[in-house]
């Protein structure tokens, strides 16, 4: 099997978690958030729990699985916000709105003097050369309509 192959299988294994995820893991921790709720609270505050299928349990259930996916959106918004690599503005750290390509020198210098790899070493080298080819991008004027588009 080659390695094209073996890529798309483990994409397609990863879209079927999701979906899986989506599908099951939601009614699942309801069920057991809700249980555990019952055996706990409920005991403590010297109050049978409702019967499953009765008025009471539907609106737990439904407060609990909104509150099941709403964590679980939220779980995988901050996972997908954290994965995402900086962009040109975020790597030389200067606001996209920036005009002047003096403020972009500026900004790399400033880079430069701190992470060069002669001053930091080999291991710094590949992500001098990312800020570098951003840098190059953005005060070329065409190139920089074009990322910013």
């Amino acid at each position: 099997m080659n390695t094209e192959h073996t890529i798309f299988y483990l994409q397609m294994s990863s879209s079927l978690l999701q979906i899986a995820g989506w599908s099951i893991l939601p009614d699942l921790l309801t069920r057991h958030t809700l249980s555990f709720v019952y055996q706990t609270v409920f005991k403590f505050i010297h109050r049978s729990p409702p019967l499953q299928g009765s008025p009471a349990y539907v609106r737990h259930y439904r407060y609990t699985y909104t509150a099941v996916v709403l964590g679980y959106l939220l779980y995988n918004f901050l996972a997908a916000s954290t994965a995402l690599p900086k962009n040109f503005y975020q790597l030389l750290d200067v606001r996209p709105d920036t005009g002047d390509n003096n403020e972009l020198k500026m900004a790399f210098r400033a880079f430069a003097r701190k992470y060069h790899p002669d001053r930091v070493g080999p291991q710094g080298e590949a992500y001098f050369i990312q800020v570098r080819d951003a840098f190059e991008a953005l005060k070329d004027p065409v190139v920089r309509f074009a990322y910013d588009r």
